[in-house]
């Protein structure tokens, strides 16, 4: 069970064992099997040993969560730890998941950081010399709110710089015309 420490350093024993109970049922549950097996005698070794587990004649309640709020400000975190590269994430607020501009996120992360020629990757070189190791995107569009995340590793020296041409990028990048062409479905 996961969620905010303090909650789950004060549960009980009986709270734990309740919430067990009802969220974690057959109707809850999926089963993944992966490997080189015969689908045939594994199936029968899953119902040997799942098959008897009662299923509730009442759903559990699922659970709400008020939708994500927008920053007021830019958060800045800094760790210092002892690795050889830095990490730099920048994440923002985007659509939830069945939002009429999903599609459209699902296009920035691939002309952004994905695919063979990203836009951010060619963005962050600097005298004909990439400042970064890697550059990715990544858009996450969950139910209750999105956010649309770029990881980038680099040599600390690059650090500054990287993070002002990051964003000058972004300030410029939404003025970019694309048409269907550039973005392919099929």
């Amino acid at each position: 069970i996961t969620g905010d420490r303090s909650v789950i350093e004060k549960a009980t024993l009986d709270q734990l064992k309740t919430f067990y109970r009802q969220y974690f049922t057959p109707e809850n549950s999926s089963l993944a099997v992966v490997g080189d097996i015969a689908p045939v005698p594994i199936a029968g070794k899953i119902t040997e040993m799942f098959g008897n587990l009662p299923k509730r004649e009442k759903a559990p309640p699922i659970p709400s969560f008020p939708a994500a709020t927008k920053l007021e400000k830019t958060v800045k975190l800094e760790k210092k730890l002892d690795i050889q590269q830095c990490h730099l994430v920048f994440a923002f607020h985007a659509p939830q998941s069945n939002h009429d501009d999903q599609l459209t996120m699902d296009f920035v992360n691939q002309i952004f950081g994905r695919g063979l020629n990203p836009l951010l990757s060619r963005a962050l070189v600097k005298r004909g010399k990439r400042l970064t190791t890697s550059v990715s995107t990544r858009y996450y569009p969950l139910k209750h709110g999105g956010a649309f995340m770029i990881y980038i590793t680099l040599e600390k020296k690059h650090l500054n710089s990287v993070r002002r041409t990051l964003l000058r990028f972004l300030k410029t990048a939404w003025r970019i015309k694309y048409s269907k062409e550039d973005y392919p479905l099929g």
